[in-house]
């Protein structure tokens, strides 16, 4: 799976995965651990919080809101957090499943994401073992009957 196709939004009518990370390694390996979970889901990629919005508008006006958000804590200009803040604010978007994907192990900061209505917070692995490890867990937010 090449990275370059997974930049462009493709308005399909599929569930959706989004990746807001500003590494594009990071991005990179999430895109290949979902492959090899076998989720086929449709991928958006966003490198900063402002252009995760700007997708998440345009695709929640073409009928497809992403099911799942995978946000990092750590993005040039908006920090993570305040992206999740204003993805909880819009009743649109109150459903949608946000995982805070991020290297800041810090309670605090968790504490303050799950308030904020994050419905996870994982520390980003430093294996790739982790990472499948981590994202197995999935599963158990999308429709099964779209895999």
């Amino acid at each position: 799976m090449s990275l370059a196709t997974l930049t462009t939004p493709t308005y399909v009518h599929s569930p959706a995965i989004m990746v807001v990370d500003d590494e594009a390694h990071c991005r990179e390996l999430v895109c290949y651990a979902l492959a090899d979970l076998g989720l086929r889901h449709t991928v958006f990629i966003a490198n900063t919080g402002d252009d995760a919005l700007r997708q998440i508008a345009e695709l929640t006006a073409a009928g497809n809101v992403p099911q799942i958000v995978l946000l990092d804590l750590e993005l040039p200009g908006e920090h993570g957090r305040d992206i999740l803040r204003d993805m909880r604010l819009k009743p649109t978007l109150q459903s949608m499943v946000c995982i805070i994907m991020t290297s800041v192990d810090d309670l605090h900061e968790r504490r303050l994401c799950l308030e904020l209505g994050a419905d996870d917070y994982w520390v980003k692995p430093n294996s790739y073992g982790g990472l499948l490890s981590l994202m197995s867990g999935l599963h158990r937010w999308l429709d099964k009957d779209c895999n």
